[in-house]
Order: C-alpha cells, then sequence, then structure tokens
C-alpha cells in the first residue's frame, strides 16, 4: 500500500501498490498512477531558529503608505490572510454528487478545462410550451381586439351589429388586458427555463433551453445567496446576462456543489473586487458599498475607523462598531458576494490608513 494526494481537494488516502488508476474517495477525481516507481525524497532542511535582532527573521516594514496596488497586494498581511482563509476553506464531500454527460458541442472558452466535477439539474418550464401559449394569447387579443374595432366601425356605418357599445367597449378592454398580459408572458418577463450547470474547477457549463453559455469564476456578474427557509438559494448572474437560480429543494446531493460554486467564485473575485476599490472606485455589493472612507448602507456611512468588524451567520451580515452597543444588520441575501464582502471589509478595517492615493 502507499500513500497519494489527491491534486484537486488534497485528501490523503491509501492506494494498492499495482493499481494504475484510482479515483479520490472525497472529490471523485480521476489519478492516474505510476507504478514500480518509488518517491524521490529531497534532502530535509534542518530548522534554525532565529534570534529577534537576525535580519532574515524580521519582518518587513509596512509603508506609511502604499505607493500602489501592487505594492500592497504583496506587502499587506491583511491581504494575506484573507487569500489563506478563502483558499483553505475546507471542501464539501464531492463522491455522491451526480455527474452527467456534456454536451456534444462545446464553446470555445472551454478549451483547456479539467474534468467536471459534477451536475446540477433544475426543472423549468417547456421552451416549446411557453411559445405556443404566449403566440396563441397574442393572436387571441389581437383577433378580440379588431374584431371589437370591426363592429365599431360598422355601427358607425349604420350596419346591423348585435353587441351594444357597451359590450363592445368591455370586449376592446378585455382584449387589449389580453394582449398586455400575453406580450409580457411572451416577451419581458424572466422566464424560469429547465437548466443543466456542469461545474468545473475553472468555472460552469450552463445550458438553459437551447442556449449554451462558459462562464469563468471570475466572470461571474453577481451572486446572491439567501438561506431564510433553512436551505440555500443561490442566484447567480453570468457573464453574459444569463440569470441561474439554484437551489437543493429537489436534489439534496447537490448541496456539496452549491458550497463549491460559492468558494470558488469568492476566491476568484476577492482580488479583482479589491484592486477595483483600492483604484478609487466604489465597489457595490448589493445594498452594501464600499469606499476608502467607509461601508455605506443607503445613506449611511460607517468610517473604516469604527468598524471593529464584519461577521455574518445564515440570515444576516453583521457590522460590528466602536459607536453603538448594538451590531447594524444586513439581511445576508441582499448583499453580493457575501464572502468577498466580509473578506474587503477585512482587509479595509486594518489597511484603510495606508492606502494608496487616488486621482479622485
Amino acid at each position: 500500500m502507499r500513500h497519494v494526494t489527491c491534486p484537486q481537494c488534497q485528501e490523503r488516502y491509501q492506494v494498492p501498490d499495482n493499481l494504475a488508476q484510482a479515483q479520490c474517495v472525497r472529490c471523485g477525481q480521476a489519478l492516474v498512477l505510476e507504478t514500480g516507481i518509488m518517491a524521490n525524497v529531497g534532502p530535509v532542511e534542518v530548522y534554525v531558529e532565529r534570534g529577534p535582532h537576525d535580519p532574515a527573521g524580521t519582518p518587513t516594514a509596512l509603508p506609511d503608505r502604499y505607493a500602489n496596488w501592487e505594492e500592497m497586494r504583496s506587502l499587506s498581511p491583511a491581504i494575506q490572510r484573507e487569500l489563506v482563509e478563502l483558499a483553505t476553506r475546507a471542501l464539501p464531500d464531492m463522491r455522491r454528487v451526480p455527474r452527467d454527460p456534456l454536451p456534444e458541442r462545446l464553446p470555445a472558452e472551454m478549451d483547456g478545462w479539467k474534468r467536471a466535477i459534477g451536475t446540477i439539474n433544475r426543472s423549468g418550464e417547456s421552451w416549446l410550451y411557453t411559445s405556443v401559449v404566449g403566440w396563441a394569447c397574442l393572436m387571441f387579443g389581437v383577433t378580440g381586439l379588431f374584431g371589437c374595432g370591426a363592429a365599431l366601425m360598422m355601427k358607425q356605418r349604420g350596419q346591423f351589429v348585435v353587441a351594444s357599445n357597451s359590450e363592445l367597449a368591455v370586449g376592446t378592454l378585455f382584449s387589449l388586458g389580453v394582449l398586455a398580459a400575453a406580450m409580457w408572458y411572451t416577451f419581458f418577463r424572466i422566464r424560469r427555463f429547465a437548466s443543466t450547470i456542469w461545474v468545473f474547477e475553472e468555472g460552469m457549463l450552463c445550458m438553459v433551453g437551447r442556449r449554451v453559455e462558459a462562464t469563468r469564476w471570475e466572470d461571474i456578474r453577481d451572486l446572491k445567496v439567501s438561506r431564510e427557509f433553512g436551505i440555500p438559494w443561490f442566484v447567480i448572474e453570468s457573464a453574459e446576462g444569463l440569470f441561474l437560480e439554484i437551489a437543493p429543494d429537489q436534489s439534496p446531493e447537490i448541496m456539496p456543489l452549491m458550497e463549491l460554486i460559492e468558494l470558488r467564485i469568492s476566491a476568484s473575485q476577492f482580488l479583482p473586487r479589491l484592486a477595483e476599490l483600492v483604484a478609487g472606485a466604489h465597489l457595490t455589493l448589493g445594498v452594501m458599498a464600499f469606499e476608502h472612507a467607509g461601508i455605506r448602507t443607503g445613506k449611511v456611512l460607517f468610517a473604516w475607523p469604527n468598524v471593529i468588524r464584519v461577521i455574518a451567520d445564515r440570515q444576516l451580515l453583521f457590522i460590528d462598531l466602536r459607536n453603538r452597543s448594538k451590531w447594524f444588520e444586513v439581511p445576508y441575501s441582499s448583499v453580493s458576494f457575501v464572502l468577498v464582502a466580509m473578506a474587503i471589509a477585512n482587509v479595509l478595517i486594518a489597511e484603510h490608513t495606508r492606502l494608496p492615493k487616488t486621482d479622485a
């Protein structure tokens, strides 16, 4: 028996020496093993304790103000701490997640992506059914409106019409209502078609109706999570404006995939969003806006010197303030990228006095 480590989830387990291929017991990742080759262990570095005055053991002194984002990114202990926190979060157990076959034609941007980790299937409307119903209601409304209009013109010419003027008026209003409702149903409402989402290490492949789209985690526009009813409910906006609703109400086996999606999106969005803020932009994440001066919720601005910490439970996000006896509460579902918002807040609490100067 020998020990192997999964390159995807870092799970360590034993496999027989003569096994050529194995599958991770945690995430299901397939591993190709080499047999008959012994591990080459390099020389062990001897630990040398360094004194307090040894230059090699002295931490780098932080400047009073960072010159630019690159310097802040490389020197800030708060950024390094949050990166480690996001990278070392425990991964969910992927052994029971479903994995469906991929479509025959894949987008070109998926070149180089690894094997799919799992699949999420969501039931929804049929494209054919909604199209037929919508166009049938449109034709009904147009026909009724045309018929009532023709009857009114015939009456004006003195021709005999069975319906009275009041009946024709009611028919016209009813046809207009059907026509307006049909136009909304067919063209303007957000359709919830049946969807399939393949989750990869690099991003996700979405098939909604007849639309197929691949999106990397760093290109996701929005992620809102609601846990008000005891189960997570995700609303994701892709780079192309595709809205996806994910909930484990139909298949509890997708819960690990939902946790993985939140972790991967948060880890990919943290540094780009923080870089925008450091450059002088106002970063808006749902109802919360981050500025160099502090956190803004609505018309209230909490200056960074008064903010102690930002934490969350399953339903609320809390802002702990020095000048308040009670924590300020924000609904969890109204904040975009909650894990990113908390990480950025922790960085700005520690580094707001050293932020680089901006032209704004």
